[in-house]
């Protein structure tokens, strides 16, 4: 009896040891822990497309000329970046990671103000890493039941540009690819502007429930 528990123990070990050595990742692991190239570029393409595919399914709900300011930028911004990252994933550096002995330029460390500025903070936040966000498919399924307005896109967009830019900051502690720095410093920059504007939104006298009669 006792001989089977410590055979069951070892190889409960040896398993371990396998996962740790391996590298499994789980979506969690994606949003908090270490990103090579490929793996940021192999998530965030799907995870914009997820922004991309519920702007456009507001911007035929909305009245409000605030929230169609939003939903303009964040469709051209992403679609653009969309394609900016799927033609980097075609000349990666040995498909992983770049090795590259240059010191990038790291200037993304300066804080700004929109990194002090509700909902932003300087560093990581606990927020939850939803597997829906890097699956576009699953993730329409998911809110078809939703009643998709004005309210229900911010509150699940804050969230959704905040693994953005987490992830965005975990790369930017690995990767020595230039192009990656100026990428990932860029949805920083980008995703915690949108954030203080859909912050503002929900929060200043619930701004996104104004209704032009302007618009059909």
């Amino acid at each position: 009896m006792i001989k089977k528990i410590i055979i069951s123990l070892i190889l409960l070990f040896v398993l371990i040891i396998f996962l740790v050595l391996t590298n499994k990742k789980t979506k969690s692991d994606i949003c908090r822990g270490y990103l090579t190239d490929n793996e940021y570029l192999e998530h965030m393409i799907p995870h914009h497309q997820v922004a991309v595919d519920i702007s456009i399914l507001l911007q035929k709900k909305t009245k409000n000329p605030e929230m169609h300011e939003i939903l303009r930028k964040i469709i051209w911004v992403q679609n653009y970046e969309i394609q900016l990252m799927k033609d980097m994933a075609k000349g990666l550096p040995e498909n992983d990671m770049s090795t590259s002995e240059i010191d990038m330029d790291r200037n993304y460390t300066t804080i700004t103000v929109s990194d002090l500025s509700k909902p932003n903070k300087v560093g990581l936040t606990k927020t939850y890493c939803d597997p829906n966000f890097f699956e576009p498919q699953k993730h329409m399924k998911h809110i078809k039941h939703m009643k998709l307005d004005d309210e229900m896109y911010i509150k699940h967009m804050i969230p959704h540009h905040q693994v953005a830019v987490d992830m965005s900051k975990v790369l930017l502690k690995n990767t020595k690819n230039d192009f990656m720095i100026y990428l990932a410093n860029r949805i920083i920059r980008s995703q915690q502007e949108e954030l203080i504007l859909l912050n503002d939104m929900i929060t200043i006298e619930k701004r996104y429930s104004y209704q032009s009669n302007l618009i059909i």
